[in-house]
């Protein structure tokens, strides 16, 4: 998987310069990803396994930039690419993955395509003083 995450990434920053992504991945840019991940990792992918991958890094995206701008008794270690936990902040963490369950295979593992995964991924999430969740946004209608 990070042989293939790490190819993606590359594959989808050339498509991204290409300007084959607006609200979401144009089918040229699924496309191109798909035959370069098939023919240089000797994969058999559809498009809708290249379509769900940054679906998944976008989720990641979102976790990491709430441990950065929460403080929640852990931290992102930017030079390693991970969220590092030590064991007297274990329970802290627990506490976060009970109510982020989707977090938990992220403790002390690195996420070595990270730098690609927040050019692909970091313009579709706000964050930051002001920004309104959905529920404000559709209550000032």
């Amino acid at each position: 998987m990070k042989d293939m995450d790490n190819v993606l990434g590359v594959v989808l920053m050339e498509q991204l310069a290409q300007g084959n992504k607006c609200d979401g991945w144009k089918p040229q840019a699924l496309q191109a990803a798909m035959e370069h991940l098939n023919s240089s990792l000797g994969l058999n992918l559809a498009k809708e396994n290249i379509k769900n991958r940054p679906g998944a890094w976008k989720k990641y995206h979102g976790i990491v930039k709430d441990i950065q701008f929460e403080n929640i008794g852990f931290h992102w270690d930017e030079e390693r690419k991970m969220i590092i936990i030590t064991h007297a902040e274990l329970p802290a963490w627990n506490a976060y993955v009970k109510g982020n369950p989707e977090a938990k295979f992220m403790k002390n593992k690195e996420i070595r395509n990270w730098d690609d995964i927040v050019m692909l991924c970091g313009r579709d999430r706000a964050i930051g003083e002001g920004v309104e969740t959905f529920d404000e946004a559709a209550d000032g209608i």
